[in-house]
């Protein structure tokens, strides 16, 4: 999880789905209202896994899917 950490911080500015954080952290189950890298990391990483994607927890092109899906 430290690399995705990291990469998260790094790139997430570049993603574009930095505006839709709470959103995502909505879908995600993240109830605090600035969740830290970590816990949104774990989060992502949990979902990714229930929904078949590898469980890296870098938000990359799924976001998309995140904000879509049931």
């Amino acid at each position: 999880m430290k690399k995705a950490v990291l990469l998260t911080r790094r790139y997430a500015p570049h993603l574009g789905w930095m505006p839709y954080t709470r959103q995502i952290s909505n879908v995600l189950g993240i109830t605090a209202p600035n969740p830290d890298v970590w816990s949104f990391v774990q989060a992502l990483a949990n979902w990714q896994a229930r929904h078949g994607i590898l469980p890296s927890g870098v938000l990359q092109g799924e976001w998309h899917d995140i904000l879509t899906r049931p």
